[in-house]
């Protein structure tokens, strides 16, 4: 299985250094920038053992996570500036994780409100293909207590939730139950403030949680989503329609939420593209996202000091998410909203190849 996975070929790529876009690499885990960015920054981390998905990681996997975490926001932070990040880690096929399976976290982040990783507000939001009992089924296998209190450890606490309102997040689907993974010591939403410890109990807690329902039956497809930044976590809200977005989660500002996954019609196609000679054809702005990151300096002295990345056209492509869902929207309306902007930003790269050439001919 390993010989087939897109993943793992790219990652042999990085270990014999024929590829460009890696990021941050720490033990058995490693950052690089994505073939499909949808903002400045945006990274995904995977494993170099392949795995299906999260619930397979060991301790140590789970554990080198988070340096390449804060790598990886560090670098962004000095060169980008982003408001904040949104990171989620799909676990299962009806959780729209990559095929065939490999453990990776999408790592996005946010510049702006309604730009990039989008919030998707529940009037958008297409009925889940789960029964109507099933959120009753998860909360009797959870179990939890009078306050909504499933589990505890020495610094976190899970939480069962049924509010449709305290349910934000990216997918077409709509939530029928989740829980809410807070710290006890109501931690900053800062990547910094995240020790060794707290990590390795938010890991354990995810895997104990998403084991008692799948044994319970009721789930077997999960999406983990987290995010760093109070501004991003207040626009994620605010994308989402919620209202009391200052009061949702009182317990703590830094939150892990899991999502039992059950699966929509899917609005989007993906197509893996073929690897060849260390790039994958469709965009090499991770290329470019990556040498600006590693080396700045070196960047901005080919470049010019003001020069970015050109990321228009995925932004815009990532924006049109929520009028893809509206049911008011036509298959060939929905085709015509990703082609376009994926057009404009292929017309982007073009001139930003001519203009590197250039660059580099005057140069020599």
């Amino acid at each position: 299985m390993a010989n087939e996975c897109i993943t793992c070929s790219h990652l042999s790529l990085h270990k014999e250094g024929k590829a460009k876009s890696p990021i941050s690499t720490h033990g058995t885990v490693l950052s690089f920038t994505a073939i499909r960015p949808l903002s400045k920054g945006h990274l995904y981390i995977s494993t170099f053992r392949h795995i299906n998905d999260a619930r397979e990681t060991t301790d140590q996997e789970w554990a080198d996570i988070l340096p390449v975490l804060k790598e990886s926001i560090s670098k962004i932070d000095k060169v980008y500036h982003p408001l904040g990040y949104r990171i989620t880690i799909p676990t299962g096929k009806l959780a729209n994780q990559n095929q065939p399976f490999h453990f990776f976290c999408r790592f996005a982040p946010k510049y702006k409100k309604y730009w990039g990783n989008v919030s998707v507000p529940t009037s958008l939001k297409k009925p889940s293909l789960a029964p109507p009992e099933r959120s009753k089924e998860i909360e009797k296998a959870l179990q939890p207590n009078s306050k909504k209190v499933i589990a505890e450890k020495s610094k976190i606490v899970a939480k069962f939730n049924n509010n449709s309102e305290l349910m934000i997040d990216t997918s077409g689907e709509k939530i029928i139950a989740n829980t809410i993974i807070y710290t006890k010591s109501k931690l900053p939403n800062d990547i910094n403030t995240i020790d060794e410890e707290t990590w390795a109990e938010i890991g354990a807690m995810l895997k104990e949680l998403m084991k008692k329902m799948e044994d319970a039956d009721v789930a077997h497809d999960f999406k983990i989503e987290f995010c760093f930044g109070k501004e991003v976590a207040k626009i994620n809200r605010e994308e989402a329609g919620v209202s009391s977005a200052d009061s949702l989660y009182s317990d703590s500002e830094f939150i892990v939420t899991l999502f039992p996954q059950y699966g929509v019609e899917r609005w989007y196609k993906f197509k893996n593209r073929p690897i060849k000679d260390g790039k994958v054809f469709g965009t090499m702005e991770n290329e470019r996202i990556a040498e600006k990151l590693n080396n700045p300096e070196e960047y901005n002295k080919i470049w010019g000091k003001k020069s970015t990345p050109s990321l228009r056209g995925h932004e815009e492509a990532a924006t049109s998410r929520t009028k893809t869902l509206s049911s008011e929207t036509s298959e060939r309306e929905r085709e015509s909203l990703w082609k376009q902007p994926a057009l404009f930003s292929i017309c982007e790269w073009i001139i930003d190849r001519i203009r590197y050439l250039l660059i580099i001919q005057q140069k020599e």
